[in-house]
């Protein structure tokens, strides 16, 4: 039997740590033998995070159990050696070669919040921090990640931690929004870069400088997000294609063929998910270091009334979101968009 294997940066705590426990008892880990690789900069973090995991697993109520690994991974993606550290992970941290998987995911969680503060007031040690950690790393890791597993058959899953700062603007958060949204892109420009893959892969004769001249051909995105922050789909592109927010090709007025010629991976999954403004650590500083704005103080109001997303719930919906595998590839897809679907199904049942 296959293997399956995940990795979840950032797991020592937060969202990270709720990511891999509601892996521990979800079908996607026991219904085959899976590896668990988590990282973070905290050996000690880690070590608890393992233990919470391997809790959790041993007592899912589920009628087959198969073997679970989990294997810690201390790193510092602030690291000068940015890139050793990223094949580090995908080569040497995970246990089998890529023949051993017949499914591989990549949670890219680990991020930073940055100074909060408006642009006039960052530094250039600012910005590099931030970007460093919010966009130079995980793109690293991505890119060995591929390397490492996108050459087999087996299913491949990304999974961007986004945020509705990534599609809509906020006071004071525009370092983090940018790093954010770049990231967004990279993951929707890898679900059209690898169906792409795909289907050059299927053509006799195949030679790379077939494709060169993709990339004169290039599309624009106007779309606004609307009020709730899902993403408006309202720019169109050369050819007559729509774009929307979570970045697929759907028919324009001018090609009802659109949809069909647009690439989708069979392989390569890739999901934008945004949690929601979680109570975590991440949220209790953002409500003591942003300026006083009056932003800060409706995440005051929200965690004092009690209206702060539970990041153990948001885990299992982005969990749940992957077992289904029922969204558009590349998709921007946020908790409360989720929810409000979800009720909506239930409705006179």
């Amino acid at each position: 039997m296959q293997r399956s294997l995940f990795i979840i940066t950032g797991a020592s705590r937060g969202f990270g740590k709720s990511i891999a426990l509601a892996l521990a008892d979800s079908p996607l880990v026991t219904a085959q033998p899976s590896d668990v690789v988590i990282t973070a900069r905290s050996v000690a973090d880690l070590n608890d995070t393992k233990l919470a995991v391997e809790a959790t697993f041993n007592e899912a109520d589920v009628s087959t159990r198969h073997q679970l690994a989990i294997h810690t991974c201390a790193v510092d993606f602030l690291s000068a050696n940015l890139d050793t550290v990223c094949d580090f992970i995908v080569s040497r941290t995970v246990p089998h070669p890529p023949s051993a998987y017949g499914a591989v995911h990549l949670f890219n969680n680990a991020g930073s919040l940055g100074k909060l503060a408006r642009i006039r007031d960052q530094s250039l040690a600012d910005v590099r921090h931030a970007i460093e950690i919010n966009v130079t790393a995980p793109m690293l890791l991505t890119a060995a990640f591929l390397r490492r597993f996108g050459s087999e058959s087996q299913k491949t899953v990304l999974v961007n931690v986004s945020s509705l700062a990534a599609i809509q603007p906020f006071d004071s958060w525009g370092v983090y929004s940018a790093g954010k949204a770049a990231r967004d892109m990279l993951h929707r420009v890898i679900a059209i870069e690898e169906a792409s893959i795909e289907t050059e892969e299927t053509l006799p004769g195949f030679n790379a400088t077939r494709s060169s001249g993709s990339a004169a051909r290039t599309s624009s995105d106007n779309s606004q997000p609307n009020n709730n922050g899902s993403g408006g789909g309202g720019g169109s592109s050369p050819g007559g294609i729509s774009i929307t927010s979570g970045g697929a090709a759907s028919p324009g007025p001018a090609s009802a063929s659109a949809e069909e010629s647009a690439p989708k991976s069979g392989r390569v999954r890739v999901l934008n998910y945004a949690p929601g403004p979680m109570d975590t650590d991440m949220q209790a500083r953002i409500r003591s270091e942003m300026p006083d704005i009056p932003l800060r103080q409706v995440y005051v109001s929200m965690h004092r009334e009690g209206r702060l997303v539970d990041p153990n719930d948001s885990a299992k919906v982005l969990i749940s979101l992957l077992e289904s595998d029922e969204y558009e590839n590349g998709a921007h897809v946020d908790f409360f968009d989720v929810q409000e679907f979800q009720s909506a199904s239930h409705v006179g049942k």
